[in-house]
């Protein structure tokens, strides 16, 4: 199935920290929804074509509407959040641009039941085109089975992959001969975010704290600001995911290479690990009352 303008117009207006993956085809998913991104032009005339792109083509030229699945993690109708409004905007733009021939269908949830109801589309042999995976664990389990489609031959054409910063960023969506249908790239980079930290001068001034440099001068800015009254850190930490970044830094911090885990040179007993699970539970204390414990 053609999908290659689709995916780029996403690319273009998405903004998340998560990949986009495509249908690769098992028993639990259709092998013709196989392979669905490439770049927003179609292929040089001396590249040959994708079996399922010249497919689409033929369909087209028909008269025959290609239908396209892309799963979200949001309402595109009722939420006011903006990347998701950007979602929305680039389905619109694109079904109205390749109107009678490509139409694209979202499937919509949320971010807490988009993984059970994923599962089970997978599960009923309806896996959608194209879906939002987060890289690790999620992504693992969608290439390394089959799930998930290799994408390197549509990152080759024109020269998609080159308009990227550096491979650096295909290293969440890379896997190696154990993944789905041999070495390759499984999964497309929405974005490259940085994680920052903000915090109030005012309030600062006013308990007598200092901007911290090491862990425990931060635990006592957070002290000196909860004797002050106020909320030390307020933290995105309605879901286990979020914390489970900030665990992810603080075993950066501790000297873990996480890749040794993976690698079974370590494990999660490590005591930087432990030491890692001890400082977010010393942080946690200072986190606002509706965070997650």
């Amino acid at each position: 199935m053609k999908m290659k303008k689709f995916l780029a117009i996403c690319l273009s207006a998405a903004m998340t920290m998560s990949l986009l993956s495509a249908c690769g085809g098992t028993a639990a998913a259709p092998a013709a929804d196989a392979a669905p991104a490439a770049t927003e032009e179609a292929a040089p005339a001396e590249a040959e074509e994708p079996a399922e792109e010249a497919a689409a083509d033929e369909s087209a030229a028909s008269g025959d509407v290609q239908e396209i699945t892309f799963m979200i993690w949001d309402d595109l109708e009722a939420s006011e959040d903006l990347i998701t409004k950007g979602y929305k905007d680039s389905v619109d733009r694109f079904n109205k641009d390749f109107e009678g021939q490509y139409h694209c269908t979202p499937i919509t949830t949320n971010l807490e039941e988009y993984y059970d109801k994923l599962n089970a589309l997978v599960a009923a042999g309806e896996t959608p085109d194209v879906f939002i995976a987060s890289p690790g664990a999620n992504l693992n389990d969608y290439a390394t089975t089959g799930v998930a489609a290799k994408l390197d031959d549509y990152l080759a054409a024109d020269g998609w992959k080159q308009t990227f910063t550096s491979d650096a960023v295909f290293a969440g969506g890379t896997y190696g001969d154990d993944g789905g249908d041999g070495p390759g790239i499984y999964a497309i980079p929405l974005n490259i975010a940085a994680a920052c930290v903000f915090y109030n001068t005012e309030m600062f001034a006013d308990a007598g704290a200092e901007v911290p440099k090491t862990f425990d001068e931060l635990l006592d800015a957070c002290q000196k600001l909860q004797d002050k009254g106020y909320t030390p850190i307020t933290i995105s930490a309605g879901t286990a995911w979020c914390l489970s970044m900030v665990a992810g830094y603080l075993c950066d911090r501790n000297g873990l290479n996480l890749q040794d885990i993976k690698d079974h040179k370590t494990d999660w007993k490590d005591e930087k690990v432990i030491n890692a699970g001890k400082q977010i539970q010393e942080l946690s204390k200072y986190f606002q009352k509706t965070a997650a414990r």
